[in-house]
């Protein structure tokens, strides 16, 4: 049984899949619009949760989490440090009262506002060795690899 578990693992290499080298990409990007953003003290995850919340305001946590692959259980605390900063609040689902959904506070939506010229500035210069059919293609594959499996929620399907 050892043999067998010593070859299935030999030529395994982490570093040789894409993913891998993708998730260094999204790291080191945004902890460069963190840090180019610095006065805010922003954390990428922090970062995640704003930008998703100016895409999809009234959208509950559980949903959110899925949004930004996040823990529920971390992207919990990181409302309550966003709520207890002005930038986030809670209000009521009027659809369910048990439920409440998320939004930018106007100190929110400043911070976002000042933090989007950089991130786009920084995307689009990553970006830039492509073409847009390359970026079509790149898109079309990452979408057809989500699909095949990832874990947990749909992030892309979790608004509810």
């Amino acid at each position: 049984m050892a043999g067998k578990q010593k070859n299935q693992t030999a030529d395994f290499r982490i570093e040789s899949y894409p993913l891998f080298a993708m998730a260094h990409i999204v790291a080191e990007a945004q902890n460069r619009i963190v840090n180019t953003v610095r006065g805010y003290r922003m954390s990428p995850s922090v970062w995640r949760v704003i930008a998703m919340l100016s895409e999809t305001e009234g959208i509950t946590i559980n949903a959110l989490a899925g949004r930004i692959v996040v823990e529920r259980s971390a992207l919990s605390r990181i409302i309550a440090k966003l709520e207890a900063d002005g930038l986030v609040e809670r209000r009521s689902d009027p659809r369910d009262l048990r439920s409440s959904l998320l939004h930018l506070t106007t100190e929110g939506w400043k911070l976002y506002r000042e933090s989007v010229p950089v991130a786009r500035e920084l995307l689009d210069r990553m970006m830039s060795v492509l073409t847009e059919a390359e970026r079509a293609t790149l898109m079309e594959l990452l979408d057809r690899i989500r699909r095949n499996g990832l874990p947990g929620p749909d992030w892309l399907d979790a608004v509810d």
